[in-house]
């Protein structure tokens, strides 16, 4: 309704005025409608103006609300503080701003139980830009496209990394991971070793105990390895055949030939029980080989001194 206007008269006897039952009406009837717009139409006011009614429904200032709309940037970022904006370059953009005053700055997200008592691990970013994730699981196809105009700095642990053929192939179901142990880089497909990266380090000072190695034939051992053909079969988990021929070593056969050309026992398994396969020393192998031909020119310069 309408403000109820209250006739005071003429000043200053109020002769012509509303009567004191007709001012009682009137001040009745806007303070009902008051009332009703409050929420308590029988009283008494709340302590809080309700959310519905435009206020935040509490007195401490801690309010709750279903939702919050921000249409525009905050004339307060520079009070110390947490804000939201919103279009400020003109984009449509949203923003969340922090103040930090004397402290450190930044933001954290975590999640917590009904009582507060626990709480999960939690995501940080901070105001130089770092953002730090306890862990992260995906099992999508892929997260979009991430644009990066910085350098990246990261050093996040991961289960595994999907990767596919060329920019346009689909991704491969199985994820491989790289270890280094101190000296070598350990290949995985997904939980199974399928080898390690073979690394020509040979600089003295990594290395320890050097002397020659111990006599030996390398022309009976060159002899005495077995070279085969073969095709790949399929095996364990990761590994798939094919009806490409390939020509090499049994790496279980080339140990006993020199132990110390082949990594790994005959049907090893790892800690899980997946297979730890064999993989071959390629230097061991070359040096057998440089050995041989060692052997082979004294034996011709013999040959020559004979014949001289």
């Amino acid at each position: 309704m309408a403000r109820q206007e209250i006739n005071l008269g003429a000043t200053p006897t109020g002769v012509g005025g509303d009567t004191t039952r007709s001012t009682g009406v009137k001040i009745n009837a806007m303070t009902t409608e008051i009332y009703t717009a409050l929420g308590a139409p029988s009283g008494p006011i709340p302590a809080g103006l309700p959310i519905n009614k435009g206020g935040t429904g509490v007195t401490d200032g801690r309010a709750i609300f279903s939702e919050v709309g921000v249409q525009l940037a905050s004339g307060r970022y520079n009070v110390q503080g947490l804000y939201m904006g919103w279009n400020a370059a003109g984009l449509g953009e949203g923003h969340f701003i922090v103040n930090k005053g004397n402290g450190d700055g930044g933001f954290t997200w975590r999640t917590v139980n009904g009582a507060n008592t626990q709480t999960g691990p939690s995501m940080t970013y901070s105001s130089d830009g770092v953002l730090k994730m306890p862990t992260v699981s995906a099992t999508v196809g892929a997260f979009g496209t991430l644009s990066v105009t910085n350098e990246v700095n990261v050093a996040l642990p991961v289960r595994g990394i999907r990767c596919r053929t060329g920019v346009n192939g689909a991704y491969s179901p199985t994820s491989y991971n790289f270890n280094w142990t101190g000296s070598n880089v350990d290949v995985y497909i997904d939980a199974t070793y399928v080898g390690t990266m073979t690394l020509f380090g040979s600089d003295y000072r990594f290395k320890k105990y050097i002397k020659d190695a111990p006599k030996a034939s390398y022309l009976d051992r060159i002899d005495a390895y077995r070279i085969v053909t073969y095709q790949r079969k399929s095996f364990g988990d990761v590994f798939k055949g094919d009806d490409v021929v390939y020509q090499g070593l049994i790496a279980h056969e080339a140990q006993l030939v020199n132990p110390l050309a082949v990594t790994g026992e005959k049907d090893g398994v790892g800690d899980d029980g997946s297979p730890r396969v064999q993989q071959l020393e390629p230097m061991a192998l070359i040096t057998d080989l440089m050995g041989a031909i060692k052997e082979l020119r004294a034996e011709v310069a013999a040959l020559k001194a004979v014949q001289a």
